[in-house]
């Protein structure tokens, strides 16, 4: 990349917090590793390959149009563990009854109706109600307007193709809630060409009502405008992040179904959490509940989890994010945690996307890109000629989300909307899958089906068949080299 590349990059990097006022000098990253960690945070929000350099795809995703608020944000003022999400940042009304008016005006078919659309997305998901007001006496919560350039509220407009909006949390300022979009952008309703403004003023005003951005594909509160999409609603990540602050309507929360899952974990007391970015739903046996906040369940814990992993010898949960781990017995954090991964977990990198316990050998893996390690837990360090290619692991794809164990001691890979039963004994993907997580982990649109790990065929007394390919799994889970 050129110098102005460089340049453009760290002004971004600046721009939307992924580097802190602490990590500049003059300006600029302090060393080029807080700049390659910037980057690597960056990558890992939009899922691109966590390389630390500023590639092609990295600058491309930096120059995409976009939503102006930060995807990290800026808040010294909060305590060390009041909750922080990445789809919900714990700002909200006190009240549920809000008032929007729209001042100046733009050019386009139907502009107020576009805008009652948008407010109708989220009231249809939530227990919001909104009221349409033009008297500009009343006071309201919302103000939405078209403007250019400087307007007067610190964060600048850069003309066609850049940054489309921005709005602002819900606060007793003046500001609060109000929503502005770049006048010099090309709107359009209902048509592929220029930029659709019901999606950019629905992720607007998502901010309004207190959501920041998430790092869910797919969902309306992702930063960058991702082109129109003529079947346009709020993905579930948005309607669990809209229900956390305000609450749901009259619909059973078991529809709020996700697709995607960022970890997997067991705790001591038998329960199964399966997390998004934000959420968990719980599993016990057949039933499953929620989507819960993550805090709520598990208080101090932050959201976006890298990986997780239950360790029956202590009965313990270990929770990894970043460069940090925190040690659960149950559901609350043993005291002294977080500590760093480096601490407890020598040689293994920041930033894993699974750890597991394999019931081959029970030993501890971690998985990060398409590199893996196995840990020994008793010597406290990686085993010796690791890491080594995900390619042993076969019939899995490349670069899981995340992986466990459960209750059956079967081992579990999850990538995307698909999950992977890996058969320990075989040495590789069962048959039938992948399949669907939503379905066969939340129960999602499988009325009657069971969920994965309680068919009778994982419970059932073994054959004498099954017994003498026991024996042999044995002698084979002594050579491979997992």
């Amino acid at each position: 990349m050129s110098s102005i590349s460089l340049l453009v990059s760290q002004a971004f990097l600046r721009t939307y917090n992924y580097l802190r006022d602490d990590q500049l000098t003059n300006g600029t990253p302090s060393s080029l590793q807080i700049e390659a960690d910037a980057l690597r945070n960056f990558q890992k929000f939009y899922h691109i390959n966590e390389t630390g350099n500023l590639d092609e795809k990295t600058y491309e995703m930096m120059n995409l149009p976009r939503c102006g608020r930060p995807d990290v944000e800026k808040d010294t003022t909060v305590s060390a563990r009041k909750r922080r999400y990445t789809a919900t940042k714990g700002y909200k009304w006190p009240n549920k009854d809000l008032k929007w008016r729209l001042d100046g005006s733009y050019k386009i078919h139907s502009l107020n109706e576009i805008l009652r659309s948008a407010f109708k997305l989220w009231s249809d998901s939530s227990s919001l109600n909104f009221t349409e007001v033009t008297n500009p006496a009343v006071d309201v919560e919302i103000v939405m307007d078209f403007v250019r350039g400087d307007h007067g509220d610190g964060s600048n407009f850069d003309g066609r193709n850049g940054v489309l909006a921005h709005a602002f949390f819900p606060s007793p300022d003046d500001i609060g809630g109000d929503v502005h979009f770049d006048k010099d952008e090309q709107f359009t309703h209902e048509r592929a060409s220029g930029i659709n403004l019901l999606q950019v003023a629905t992720h607007e005003l998502g901010h309004s009502l207190g959501l920041g951005h998430s790092s869910t594909s797919g969902a309306v509160m992702a930063p960058y405008y991702s082109g129109y999409d003529p079947s346009f609603k709020l993905h579930n990540d948005d309607i669990a992040g809209i229900r956390s602050l305000y609450g749901e309507d009259d619909r059973p929360s078991e529809e709020v179904c996700h697709d995607n899952v960022k970890t997997v974990f067991r705790t001591s007391d038998g329960s199964t959490y399966i997390a998004t970015e934000t959420h968990v739903f719980r599993r016990v046996g057949r039933s499953v509940t929620g989507p819960f906040v993550i805090g709520d369940i598990f208080d101090g814990l932050p959201t976006n989890l890298d990986a997780a992993m239950y360790y029956s010898v202590n009965k313990k949960t270990y929770i990894f994010k970043g460069s940090q781990y925190w040690r659960l017995t149950n559901r609350d954090i043993d005291q002294g945690y977080p500590k760093p991964i480096s601490e407890e977990f020598q040689g293994i990198p920041d930033n894993v996307s699974a750890a597991f316990v394999w019931s081959g050998n029970n030993r501890v893996y971690f998985i990060k890109g398409s590199k893996y390690y196995r840990y020994s837990m008793k010597a406290r360090r990686v085993d010796s000629g690791y890491p080594r290619d995900m390619s042993v692991w076969r019939g899995l794809p490349d670069g899981v989300d995340t992986a466990f164990q459960y209750s059956n001691r079967r081992t579990y890979f999850f990538f995307g909307s698909k999950y992977y039963r890996f058969n320990d004994r075989g040495l590789r993907v069962d048959r039938s899958y992948p399949r669907s997580t939503a379905k066969w982990w939340l129960g999602c649109n499988a009325v009657g089906s069971l969920l994965e790990g309680d068919s009778s065929a994982d419970v059932s007394k073994p054959s004498c068949a099954s017994l003498l390919l026991s024996m042999l799994f044995v002698l084979v889970a002594v050579t491979f080299q997992a």
